[in-house]
């Protein structure tokens, strides 16, 4: 042992002796460079291994975690979201038993349920319908109107839906149902009635097709045991997938719901759990296996093959499978409740998602290694270079000045002559780069506001040549759309004047008609011509105010149907509610219906229709003029709006007339914050659309 020590020392000696003379033969520069990178080699070679191995032994840790915790909260969601519908159907039914509700006349019940509905945010409708047939609900809409819909012996039968006011006062009847309605013959009252207690009815889509839902029904019974009514309640799920949504799983995790038989309830994925099945045309579940989404369907497959039935899922469990060779951390929890739920909740994380922080730590140790080693290597080079060059490096300086390239110098830390001499050439060269910097700044500043000032002449120029144009193309069009009818004026008054005698009557009034018509159009060019003017002058005034627009569309329609009949045209006006008020100008209303209706019956050939349609949603009021004319091509469709526009669909191929009306349709329909739009296909006529908002922006 004690002969241990001396032949370990003369080793070490034995290898310094070979290292002192394998350097020694080495520039100086290098050595500090080699000193440098094996250290940085060492300590972060050291630090990233171990970094790696502490970060695969924390991963299961990690996953298990996340996946409880995630399960848990989800749990908790379920739990207090889906209480909510059983416990207003307890309040209905236990305040019908005190007393405190009577059935006797339900339609008086109205302010109980529109109250109740928006105390209740996780309910999405609340009803009770009565053992002999009669029915009353209440719903709140996205817009936070609320609707009550009643069926009683007023109603004959039929349900009513009711609007309603701020107050909870039924204001009008928005619908009515098609057909007689018996609330004993829906399925969610004979589940109710068949379980006899509480109890959660099947999913099911609404017909809007924008979620799924599910109501908590409750039977009510007498002393007696007799049926008295039932009361329902309904549950959103589309707010549990939004739940679902706003969880953070990981960066590429997911979560869904789905019942024992493979139903999707809900999913953290922007996929729907329903869709349309192409055999029936109607809307149903989506199974889980058949979902889009590819790491939904490759869980539930996994599921399905590792416990054959999602029956036999009892307990919660954790596991792990692969998807195209990358690891996936899984957990299924079964979810019950006392009224009949069965779920199970999944979470399912990618390996990769943990392994971004294990790759992230090792790409942060390599670039750290990376950094370092080139720090090491910059250090030492800067190093090697003040001890052995820095005569060298000011000489290279030297000429580079001389041959007119400005490098800056390298300040040497140096108190000794040479260091003095690097700092009087560093002035120097400063001195020299700024004169040279500051002249180049002037002449790129002169250049620049050359170039500017020769873009700005040529971008007047080309608005010059522009207007030009379109004031040509205007006066060519005006003085055509004037020449044709005064020539036919002309003619026709020289005719009555040289033949008078001796033309018919007939014929002298068909003269003085088409003059009478010719006059009229040019009287129309040239108040349309002001109009265009008084528009772009911004000289309109505009009355904006809610106005009712189906009087006014109706007298516009019974003063042109005698025209139209001229035309042997039928005119249809196809209004469908009562009213339809939207926020315009009256007189500009009037002017725009007037133009697109006019044109409508201009263009279209006798034994043809023309359709107006009234249209309302919460937000516009749109009128609908469709005419069986010629169309309109895409060409003609994209200037259609224009000024003073020729279209090659006008009646007469020789009579292009200037296209003023369209273009002043378009400015008030602007003014009044509407929109207006043509639909057309060539040789098969054309819809003119024009909406206005209903409220203010």
């Amino acid at each position: 042992m004690k002969s241990f020590y001396p032949a370990i020392f003369y080793r070490l000696l034995k290898v310094k002796k070979v290292i002192f003379i394998q350097t020694s033969k080495l520039p100086l520069r290098t050595v500090l460079i080699i000193a440098f990178v094996t250290q940085i080699l060492a300590v972060v070679g050291l630090t990233g291994w171990i970094s790696f191995r502490h970060g695969q032994q924390t991963l299961d840790d990690l996953a298990t975690q996340l996946r409880h915790e995630i399960t848990a909260r989800i749990q908790q969601h379920l739990q207090a979201r889906m209480v909510m519908p059983h416990f207003a159907n307890q309040l209905n039914i236990d305040a019908i038993r005190l007393g405190q509700l009577s059935l006797d006349h339900i339609r008086q019940l109205d302010h109980y349920f529109w109250t109740q509905i928006q105390r209740f945010k996780d309910v999405s409708y609340i009803a009770i319908a009565t053992a002999t047939g009669e029915y009353i609900g209440a719903q709140i809409r996205e817009n936070g109107s609320v609707i009550v819909e009643i069926l009683d012996s007023q109603s004959a039968g039929y349900l009513e839906t009711w609007e309603t006011d701020k107050q909870g006062n039924r204001t009008r009847i928005s619908s009515r149902s098609a057909h007689h309605y018996d609330p004993r013959n829906r399925p969610w009252y004979r589940a109710a009635v068949k379980a006899g207690k509480p109890i959660w009815s099947d999913i099911y889509v609404y017909f809007t097709g924008l979620s799924t839902g599910i109501s908590a029904n409750y039977p009510l019974y007498d002393d007696q045991g007799r049926l008295v009514a039932v009361a329902s309640a309904d549950f959103t799920l589309l707010d549990i997938g939004k739940f679902l949504q706003e969880l953070k799983v990981g960066q590429h995790g997911q979560t869904f719901i789905v019942e024992r038989s493979g139903l999707l309830v809900a999913t953290s994925s922007s996929e729907k759990p329903f869709r349309v099945n192409a055999s029936t045309q109607k809307t149903e579940q989506l199974q889980a296996i058949e979902s889009s989404d590819r790491l939904t369907e490759a869980t539930s497959h996994y599921l399905l093959a590792h416990f054959a039935n999602l029956t036999q899922i009892d307990k919660s469990y954790q596991l792990d499978f692969k998807v195209k060779n990358q690891r996936q951390f899984l957990q299924v929890m079964p979810f019950q409740d006392q009224w009949g739920l069965d779920w199970l909740i999944v979470v399912v994380v990618p390996e990769a998602d943990f392994m971004e922080r294990i790759d992230a730590s090792t790409s942060a140790t390599i670039w750290l290694f990376i950094v370092a080693l080139t720090l090491a290597i910059l250090i030492g080079i800067v190093i090697a270079r003040w001890i052995s060059e820095p005569l060298q490096h000011l000489n290279n300086a030297a000429k580079t000045l001389a041959q007119g390239e400005w490098h800056p110098i390298i300040e040497l830390n140096r108190q000794d002559e040479v260091g003095q001499l690097a700092h009087s050439f560093n002035c120097m060269t400063q001195q020299l780069q700024e004169a040279f910097t500051h002249l180049e700044e002037k002449v790129t500043e002169r250049t620049q506001a050359l170039e500017a000032k020769n873009l700005e002449l040529i971008s007047l120029n080309e608005q010059l040549i522009k207007l030009n144009q379109e004031k040509n193309d205007f006066l060519s069009i005006v003085a055509h759309d004037l020449k044709n009818p005064l020539s036919a004026i002309q003619g026709a008054a020289w005719l009555i004047q040289s033949d008078y005698d001796e033309l018919p009557k007939d014929q002298v009034v068909d003269f003085a008609s088409m003059i009478s018509e010719t006059a009229h159009n040019m009287f129309e060019l040239i108040k349309n011509l002001l109009e265009v003017n008084r528009i772009e002058a911004g000289k309109m005034k505009l009355s904006i105010r809610l106005v009712d627009i189906l009087p006014i569309l109706r007298r516009l329609v019974n003063d042109y149907q005698q025209r139209a009949k001229a035309k042997e045209i039928e005119l249809i006006f196809e209004p469908t509610l009562i009213e339809y008020p939207a926020l315009v100008d009256t007189n500009s209303l009037q002017q725009v219906l007037d133009n697109l209706i006019s044109n409508a019956i201009k263009y279209s050939p006798p034994s043809k229709c023309i359709t107006i349609r009234l249209k309302q949603n919460a937000s516009q009021v749109g009128c609908e003029i469709q005419d069986e004319g010629p169309g309109l091509s895409e060409e003609d469709q994209q200037k259609l709006f224009g000024k003073f526009t020729r279209l090659s669909a006008q009646p007469t191929a020789n009579e292009h007339s200037t296209g003023l009306g369209l273009f002043i349709v378009k400015k008030l329909v602007d003014n009044m914050q509407g929109q207006v739009r043509c639909n057309s296909e060539l040789g098969k006529g054309a819809t003119f659309i024009v909406e206005f908002p209903t409220t203010l922006h």
